[in-house]
């Protein structure tokens, strides 16, 4: 289902934005821009796998708690993609809620050489380590040791 966004597949918004130089319509300005990466291997049955990667951009955190901050206006991609397309889509994607135009500084959090190769897409890019990998949000969200996924 978040293969399909306003009824074109993902690969059609890549398409039309890096291939066909259609600008996105993205409406909101934000100067900076936080985005964070991560991919995390995923095993099967045959022994192999797949990464999957995921990104978010967010336009900010709110306290919702002691000690607790919830992003504000984000929006997330993952899928199962080599590094390029990946980045590429995303950019669109979220272009088409932000003004790229607009973006001045876009402050890329990750944990990798692949996302720190996706600061390419991004205007103005900082690459920041993150302290906590999104990896292990899913495993703690679980309960289960984050080695495992």
């Amino acid at each position: 289902m978040w293969a399909r966004r306003n009824g074109r597949p993902q690969d059609t918004q890549r398409h039309a934005v890096w291939d066909c130089g259609e600008a996105p319509t993205g409406l909101r300005r934000l100067r900076p821009l936080p985005v964070e990466g991560d991919g995390v291997w995923v095993r099967n049955r045959q022994g192999g796998g797949h990464e999957v990667q995921r990104a978010v951009a967010y336009e900010g955190k709110a306290p919702v708690g002691q000690d607790r901050r919830a992003l504000v206006g984000r929006q997330v991609y993952a899928g199962v993609e080599a590094p390029r397309p990946f980045g590429e889509t995303a950019v669109a994607r979220w272009g088409e809620t932000w003004d790229w135009g607009a973006v001045e500084t876009t402050h890329l959090g990750s944990d990798g050489a692949a996302c720190k190769q996706g600061a390419q897409y991004l205007p103005g890019a900082v690459h920041h380590p993150a302290p906590y990998p999104l990896r292990q949000a899913p495993g703690t969200a679980c309960r289960q040791d984050p080695d495992w996924l």
